[in-house]
């Protein structure tokens, strides 16, 4: 319960460091920090160049640095916190078991979805066609620009949904905190960069969750399913697994004779039994699905890379007035760029 220091670095490389840090040194390359101050699992155990791909590639800008002050009680949910979310990442597990993490994003256009199939399902599946999402959202109230001394925020912007408010009455308010978000002058209030992000965010929130949505449950083998989260899984009735036999559900896995996209918004592994849980909600992805500010110059769309190209931009203009390329995929094709990961 000493009180220690991590200096500022990349996410993925400290989490590394605490997922294999022994103490005594013999553990991999990770394995640098003290005694009782990391996980020590093993590295057999542990995609490490998976992580370090996504590292290098993917996130090469992000730093963090945090101070220690008490005991960690769930290092697997402050690892996610402190070090996953500003990363842009999210814990995951591959093929052969291994612990490693997944970018959170969407799709790339063109990517073969995964497939539902009844070899996949246990059983334990339920569909919610009439409510979908236990609770609609239409009240968010998005706060930024944290202040590393105080931890209050120095800007906030309430966002209703009036439509949504007068069809389903009022929801209980979201309070989404972005302190990494600052705008050109984060002491400056109202910040008009700041209040812009806050309100694209609210707006993208609202725009998926201010009417109910189907929603399906199920679990699957661990080796047979290691979907991500924010990944989305092609439905329909000839795909769905085998034990939806019902009609009434049946029909509402897919509008006529089209299939449906589902969003994975949760999932959960149980490592004893080897099974993997997922929530699956209707989704009307568009590929405009972004948050995070992170300054980085925007890079031209055909010469970016694969994984650059999951990652969309919002432009500034002279005026510091924030608007979305129109594009597809949303890069900045002037301005100044800021970077926003997926939400």
């Amino acid at each position: 319960e000493q009180v220690r220091y991590f200096e500022s670095g990349h996410p993925l490389t400290l989490f590394l460091q605490i997922l294999t840090s022994t103490g005594a040194g013999t553990n991999g390359a990770y394995d640098v920090l003290g005694v009782g101050e990391g996980l020590g699992i093993d590295t057999s155990l542990i995609n490490v160049a998976a992580i370090e791909a996504i590292r290098d590639d993917l996130t090469s800008q992000a730093r963090v640095a945090f101070v220690l002050v008490e005991e960690i009680a769930d290092a697997k949910a402050w690892l996610e916190e402190q070090l996953l979310v500003p990363a842009g990442c999210v814990l995951s597990v591959d093929e052969n078991e291994r612990i490693t993490v997944a970018f959170y994003g969407p799709p790339l256009p063109g990517e073969t979805l995964a497939p539902l199939g009844p070899d996949d399902a246990l059983g334990g599946v339920s569909l919610d066609a009439d409510l979908g999402f236990s609770g609609v959202l239409n009240v968010v109230d998005v706060r930024y620009s944290r202040d590393p001394v105080s931890e209050k925020y120095r800007g906030r912007v309430l966002v209703l949904d009036n439509d949504s408010i007068q069809a389903h009455g009022s929801a209980k308010k979201l309070v989404l905190e972005l302190g990494g978000v600052h705008g050109l002058d984060s002491v400056v209030s109202p910040d008009p960069v700041g209040d812009s992000v806050a309100e694209l965010v609210a707006a993208r929130l609202l725009s998926r969750y201010a009417a109910p949505r189907k929603e399906i449950s199920w679990s699957a083998p661990l080796t047979r399913c290691a979907t991500p989260v924010a990944h989305l899984i092609e439905v329909s009735e000839d795909r769905f697994p085998a034990v939806v036999i019902d009609e009434s559900q049946a029909r509402h896995l897919s509008k006529g004779n089209q299939s449906v996209l589902y969003e994975v918004v949760s999932r959960s592994v149980d490592y004893a039994r080897g099974v993997v849980g997922l929530r699956l909600l209707e989704s009307e992805f568009t590929g405009e699905r972004y948050l995070f500010l992170n300054d980085d110059a925007a890079p031209d769309y055909e010469g970016a890379s694969a994984q650059e190209r999951r990652l969309g931009y919002l432009a500034a203009d002279a005026d510091d007035a924030l608007s979305l390329n129109e594009s597809p995929l949303p890069f900045a094709d002037g301005g100044e760029a800021y970077r926003i990961y997926p939400v």
